[in-house]
Formats: C-alpha cells, structure tokens, sequence
C-alpha cells in the first residue's frame, strides 16, 4: 500500500531523499517485494534467530534516536519488533523516517 502513496509523491520523496535515485529503487524494491520498508538491523547474529524478513530500507533498532547504544540494544530493539509488530507502527515508522528511504 504504502508503495502506492509514495510513487503517487514521488518527486516529493525524491527532494526529502536529497534527489536519491536509490530511494526511488527502493519503493519499486519493496513493491516486487526484495526488501521491506521496515526490519531488523544490526550484525546477523542480532536478529537471525527470529522470523526472517527481507532486507530492510530502514533498520528498525536505527529509526528511533539515542545519544548512545548500550550493550545488546540492537538484539533488544530487533526482539521488540519482532514481538510488538504492527503495519500501524510500520507506517509511523516509515513516515517519521520518510528522508531515510534511500538506505541500502
């Protein structure tokens, strides 16, 4: 869905993303469904133990802003993702991150 709303503002997108080629190719990556917009981040050893997911355009445990990360906060923040998920949330994320899209 979310695919729909961001090709219908896509030059808007693309100025919020510092003109990004790759977060346009990121929407049409997540429309054929090689990545998703939201996921776990970190070294695989912090999230391969729960439910796969494509690659992320956007790292969960990176989308919120902390001065410091302290010891486990990737696994802890994959872990809360992975229990607490919800499309809701996903599109909270998403929007509040909406300048970020042009991750790898």
């Amino acid at each position: 869905f979310l695919c729909f709303v961001f090709i219908v503002f896509f030059p808007l997108i693309f100025i919020l993303n510092v003109f990004s080629k790759q977060a346009i190719k990121n929407i049409f990556l997540v429309l054929i469904q090689k990545k998703t917009w939201v996921g776990y981040g970190g070294d695989p050893s912090d999230y391969k133990f729960l439910p796969e997911l494509p690659k992320a355009v956007i790292s969960y445990p990176l989308s919120k802003k902390y001065f410091m990360y302290q010891e486990g906060h990737f696994k802890n923040e994959n872990v809360e993702y992975a229990k607490q998920y919800s499309p809701f949330s996903d599109i909270a994320i998403v929007f509040s991150n909406i300048n970020n899209l042009h991750g790898k």
